[in-house]
């Protein structure tokens, strides 16, 4: 049997969707700032591994390799081609892998932008609702008095 649902049952039902829906808007928002974290996180552990890993390897293979007989090299033997070919290729397998983790990064920011536009729009429509609600609540409240002054 289907029932009609009553006045007084809407406001009830229209509360309950507002707060399911402030309910997922709390979880977008940590989501969303969760994502944002994590992609400045690793943003900041790849310029930072650049720096303190990766630059100052290379640095010392230019000072080996292309200046052997530099004060800074005295006493050491230079570095044969076979060396460096083998130490260039470790460096280039080590920029591939720091170009995945770069469209890693860029891959949590794009989630977290979406999740943050996903999150604009749904607080949007709660705010909609919220107030439709209390413009229906003032529209309760004005009745009787319509009624008060239509009949006196």
């Amino acid at each position: 049997m289907n029932t009609l649902p009553s006045p007084t049952d809407a406001p009830d039902k229209a509360l309950q969707s507002i707060r399911r829906q402030q309910r997922l808007m709390r979880w977008l928002t940590a989501l969303a700032l969760v994502l944002w974290l994590a992609a400045i996180t690793a943003s900041a552990g790849i310029i930072g591994g650049y720096f303190i890993f990766y630059l100052p390897k290379q640095k010392q293979i230019l000072r080996d390799y292309a200046m052997p007989h530099s004060p800074e090299n005295t006493g050491r033997e230079p570095m044969t081609a076979e060396k460096a070919v083998q130490i260039h290729m470790t460096l280039t397998h080590v920029m591939g892998m720091t170009t995945i983790a770069v469209a890693g990064s860029v891959g949590v920011l794009s989630a977290g932008t979406l999740v943050t536009l996903l999150l604009v729009g749904l607080n949007r429509r709660v705010t909609l609702q919220q107030i439709n609600h209390s413009l229906a609540q003032i529209s309760e409240q004005l009745r009787p008095l319509q009624a008060k002054s239509g009949g006196g």
